[in-house]
């Protein structure tokens, strides 16, 4: 295979296999990176000095490395805009834990939305204005230990709720506000395609854009397919992230619900590197 435009890599984020035995099969698809979270490296897990130095060990003998840290999600709590301030401060300590934990794996980028779902009666300048207090320590701590921070591009709001994150105005205020190297955005592609403005956010952020999750979807839900399962124009992805000069991980977050088990989903993983990338 020719080399590829860009890294490769998987999140492991929907798996429900144990992160130890999916590595091998990893490294035997030839995949270099991976993008862990709370739901496949759960608290039991984590807190095992035992299992961590055998995931280091694992990952050091088959060459696969974990680039991203995904720190929050849909079904927690974590939620660094929380209008409960004792709920945001352990929504930081949570954050900087991902950090520590993972110093020693080469310095994983951190990665998070910026606030769970909530109400759109409920005070958004409010949560924005929380979100900044809280982002200016996280970026403040991960500065000091030279660790990569990226906030994510969340979906459209709704009837019903919105997340911090989803315009294209929110994110540039906070790149604005934070002027540092390490502070940036994952651009997850479903929900720029969902909110309409996929090549658009990432020419205003240009170098800030860190990272991405790359799934596809009809514009409509946030389904999580594989590239050309939906409608997104990758073409002019692909070219996008070229012209901006993207170096970061092509990361495919892409649910595993409908392959019949983690094999199955690497190696349709790999046909999208190889039709793609």
């Amino acid at each position: 295979m020719d080399k590829e435009i860009f890294k490769f890599g998987v999140s492991a984020w929907w798996w429900n296999n144990d992160l130890l035995d999916s590595i091998p099969l990893v490294a035997k698809y030839g995949i270099k990176n991976i993008e862990i979270g709370k739901r496949v490296l759960p608290h039991c897990y984590y807190t095992d000095n035992g299992y961590m130095t055998s995931l280091k060990t694992r990952l050091k003998e088959h060459g696969v490395k974990i680039t991203h840290i995904h720190a929050t999600g849909y079904e927690n709590k974590i939620d660094i805009s929380s209008i409960d301030n004792v709920q945001r401060k352990d929504a930081i300590n949570h954050l900087k834990s991902w950090v520590d934990i993972f110093l020693d794996f080469d310095r994983p980028m951190l990665t998070f939305h910026l606030s769970t779902p909530f109400p759109i009666a409920e005070n958004r300048d409010r949560r924005f204005e929380n979100c900044k207090k809280s982002l200016e320590t996280i970026i403040t701590y991960c500065e000091a230990k030279d660790i990569k921070v990226a906030i994510e591009t969340m979906p459209p709001r709704t009837e019903n709720r919105t997340y911090l994150g989803d315009t294209i105005e929110e994110i540039r205020e906070l790149l604005d506000t934070f002027d540092s190297d390490c502070f940036g955005v994952l651009v997850d592609i479903g929900h720029t395609n969902m909110c309409g403005y996929t090549k658009e956010i990432m020419n205003s952020c240009n170098d800030r854009v860190f990272a991405l999750h790359v799934h596809d979807n009809d514009g409509q839900k946030d389904s999580h397919l594989m590239p050309g399962e939906g409608n997104i124009n990758w073409e002019e992805v692909i070219k996008t992230l070229q012209d901006i000069g993207y170096d970061g991980v092509f990361m495919l977050e892409v649910s595993v619900e409908k392959y019949a088990d983690i094999k199955e989903f690497l190696q349709a993983s790999v046909i999208v590197r190889e039709k793609w990338l």
